[in-house]
């Protein structure tokens, strides 16, 4: 009897938030915010009036009367940073690094000067303490994915404390931890964990919060990674990379090969950039003394790929298209099938996201972000249609060597997911207090197939509304999650500082 492929539609509405929160930015954003205090070393005095600018960006602001400036809605990355004022030495910070939903506070001290003086420069240390950061996190940069010894980008979670190399974040489960690449999920429904993987290459800034994070997100039970993906530059860049960790001979090897490549650089100068990146890897697994005797080599094949165009119509206003790539195949290992591999079925695994992100800093106090993605995911077991399985020969079983021996393993599954999203946020600045609505629809379909029976998948659309208000020095209220009845969802939490 077949059984056709069922889908469930479940419509869920989350209700208005109006909450006050502290200093920093949502979880999910792109972007951070510099800062900072310009001051007269002879006498320590706040300098009004100097230029601050981002080199190569063309973003800038002045100082206020106070020597304090603030220039927000900065892309992740690094930086450098030059301070001028007539009768003073040049200074110039280098590498400066901005991290996403996070401010970098820097303290400048300029050097009067009557006569023009080579330009001071200083290199950008990060704080040992992150004042504005009240949840547990960790921030990695491209710099120092660029000096770890890992395959994939994820990879590095595991090195992080309270986090394990499976991807499981304080004991909870991989299901628990959610995960978005440039501020839009990249989520797993059915399996968990993160839907598509990235060249190591293409990412400029990680960061993975372990408590404490709004209630936004408050399926993410374990743990939020966000994925901030690298933009063109004026200069055109090319890296290459090439593993193999069998180079030396030996038995304790998985047989793995590894190419990447990635060039970014500028189409229009100051205009349209371009950045891509791919990664092939091949592999016999750490199993493969048991598959080479039913398989050729690679067992494992799995390719992964980035792409993207920046257009700037002007300095403060951006549109980013981008398109990732991931495909998988391989072939799952079972010890008591070990004399017969040949009997599992092959697994193939692909996904792919589409997404264009508009930009736009207003003005100095407020700016807002228009994104727009549609994610989907594939997977199948075994080859062919499912008649054709269930036509296949039973497996073996040899109770005195406790191996299967012969036969093939009835297994056939097609399942396919599928996440529109559209989002807008944005902050606006009014003195010290900082207002961020934020208005979200994303629609998810998931569909699952089996052999002799089908699984229920489901159909899910959700819109959301955020009010949120900065006033640390008033305290903070941040949304708890509290579920209601018919799907609504709403609550209010007051925490004040110490």
């Amino acid at each position: 009897m077949k059984h056709p492929l069922v889908t469930y539609r479940m419509i869920l509405f989350l209700s208005a938030i109006c909450t006050f929160l502290s200093t920093h930015s949502a979880i999910g954003g792109t972007a951070g915010i510099l800062e900072g205090t310009v001051r007269e070393k002879q006498n320590g005095e706040p300098l009004p009036g100097v230029n601050v600018v981002v080199v190569g960006l063309g973003r800038g602001t002045v100082t206020d009367a106070s020597g304090h400036f603030e220039i927000q809605n900065l892309q992740a990355g690094s930086y450098d940073v030059r301070f001028t004022l007539v009768g003073f030495r040049s200074h110039l910070v280098k590498h400066v690094a901005i991290n996403a939903d996070l401010r970098t506070r820097l303290a400048v001290d300029m050097e009067t000067s009557d006569v023009l003086l080579e330009e001071v420069v200083v290199t950008q240390e990060r704080p040992l303490i992150q004042a504005d950061v009240t949840s547990s996190a960790y921030f990695v940069t491209s710099e120092e994915i660029k000096v770890l010894p890992v395959t994939y980008v994820t990879d590095i979670l595991g090195l992080k404390a309270g986090t394990t190399l499976e991807g499981n974040i304080r004991g909870g489960r991989a299901s628990e931890v959610s995960y978005f690449v440039d501020g839009l999920s990249v989520q797993d429904m059915m399996g968990g964990g993160l839907g598509l993987k990235l060249p190591t290459s293409s990412v400029v800034n990680l960061s993975m919060y372990t408590g404490g994070f709004e209630a936004e997100y408050g399926n993410s039970l374990s743990g939020v990674v966000n994925i901030v993906t690298k933009t063109g530059t004026n200069d055109h860049r090319i890296f290459l990379r090439a593993d193999k960790d069998d180079l030396f001979g030996g038995t304790q090897v998985s047989k793995t090969r590894e190419l990447e490549f990635s060039v970014l650089g500028p189409v229009i100068g100051d205009r349209l950039f371009y950045t891509a990146a791919v990664t092939g890897i091949w592999s016999d697994t750490r199993w493969w003394q048991d598959f080479q005797r039913f398989f050729g080599s690679p067992v494992e094949k799995e390719v992964n790929g980035f792409a993207k165009l920046e257009y700037l119509f002007t300095p403060t206003l951006r549109l980013a298209t981008q398109l990732l790539y991931a495909g998988h195949d391989w072939h799952d290992y079972d010890f008591s099938w070990r004399l017969n591999l040949a009997g599992l079925p092959p697994e193939h695994r692909t996904s792919y996201r589409l997404a264009a992100i508009l930009s736009h800093s207003v003005s100095p106090s407020f700016f807002y972000n228009l994104s727009l993605s549609r994610y989907s995911v594939n997977a199948r077991i075994a080859d062919g249609t499912k008649e054709g399985v269930l036509a296949s020969e039973p497996y073996q079983y040899d109770f005195f060597l406790r191996y299967i021996i012969g036969g093939e393993r009835s297994w056939w599954v097609r399942s396919t997911q599928l996440t529109t999203t559209a989002k807008i946020d944005g902050t606006a600045k009014a003195g010290t207090e900082h207002l961020r609505p934020i208005l979200r629809y994303c629609e998810a379909r998931t569909a699952q197939d089996l052999l002799r029976q089908a699984a229920p998948g489901g159909a899910a659309a959700g819109f959301q509304f955020g009010l949120f208000l900065c006033a640390p020095e008033r305290g903070s209220v941040l949304p708890g999650q509290i579920r209601c009845h018919e799907g609504w969802r709403s609550a209010l939490e007051l925490r004040c500082p110490i």
